[in-house]
């Protein structure tokens, strides 16, 4: 599961083109806020040279969600939805995948 974003700048301030983002081996922390009940959930997201991974990757980005309610959600679908706001004009990897296999 991932994304593969055409072109961006990463937070650095670091320009890419056609690169492969996943949370793939990375931790996800899930907290509950005190003061609000809202739910935090964290993360760090990798930028790869393409979706093969086969160069590993350098390139480690946080990110953190907070969410009125995680009840029967998948944290790493939450994650992804909101790394697609951050990167604009991706290709969702795994709903590709799946619309090839539908075929």
């Amino acid at each position: 599961m991932g994304i593969i974003v055409p072109e961006a700048t990463l937070p650095s301030g670091i320009r890419v083109s056609n690169v492969y983002m996943s949370f793939s081996g990375e931790l996800v922390y899930v907290y509950p806020r005190n003061e609000d009940g809202r739910y935090t959930i964290s993360a760090h997201y990798k930028v790869y040279v393409d979706s093969t991974k086969n160069l590993g990757s350098n390139i480690k980005i946080p990110i953190s969600v907070t969410e009125d309610n995680i009840t029967g959600r998948d944290v790493y679908s939450i994650l992804y939805e909101n790394l697609k706001k951050v990167y604009i004009g991706y290709l969702d990897i795994e709903n590709a995948l799946l619309e090839v296999s539908l075929m």
